[in-house]
């Protein structure tokens, strides 16, 4: 695999991609690109971005793979379900990613702080992810210019980790519909 071609998806992107600014109804061509990348191996995200979907993946790991749109709230419904589609990509903390996550939380300790008290920390483990394959990260986020609250860019900037949001991707890969 060309490590230059993988992209590392947070949250925000899969809510952009089948519920705010490209649902597959209106762009079911562009969901066929994304899907030929997901079965080619190169989208990837952290199981942790399951929780911030409101799935409860750590009580009990897999039932959310059984459940369907009536058992979760209309609004998180469709990245739900195409989460479930493509289960394949969230992938579970390991040994080789600590490293590099030990490196991000001992320089943002403002991050961690953030993020345990949301009770999942998915900026942490997608940018570790991004660093390991050496993929570019994507997000809606935007920088903050604020060393106190950096943002998912802000810190993939200090990393030399290429950060992009959706659309970015899609002139990245160029596609056109």
């Amino acid at each position: 695999m060309n490590k230059g071609q993988g992209y590392v998806l947070d949250t925000n992107a899969i809510l952009d991609l089948t519920r705010r600014l490209y649902p597959e109804l209106v762009f079911p061509n562009l969901h066929s690109q994304v899907s030929e990348l997901v079965k080619s191996g190169f989208i990837i995200s952290s199981v942790e971005v399951l929780g911030e979907l409101g799935i409860d993946f750590k009580k009990k790991p897999k039932e959310w793979l059984n459940k369907t749109e009536r058992d979760y709230p209309r609004e998180y419904n469709l990245p739900i379900l195409w989460s479930q589609k493509y289960s394949q990509i969230f992938l579970e903390f390991n040994i080789q990613l600590e490293g590099i996550i030990n490196q991000i939380t001992s320089s943002y300790d403002n991050v961690v702080k953030f993020q345990s008290t949301r009770g999942y920390d998915a900026d942490i483990h997608l940018i570790a992810l991004a660093v390991h394959h050496n993929w570019a990260l994507i997000t809606s986020e935007k920088t903050s210019n604020n060393a106190d609250k950096p943002n998912i860019p802000d810190i993939c900037k200090d990393l030399g980790v290429s950060c992009m949001d959706l659309l970015g991707m899609f002139k990245t890969r160029k596609w056109s519909f």
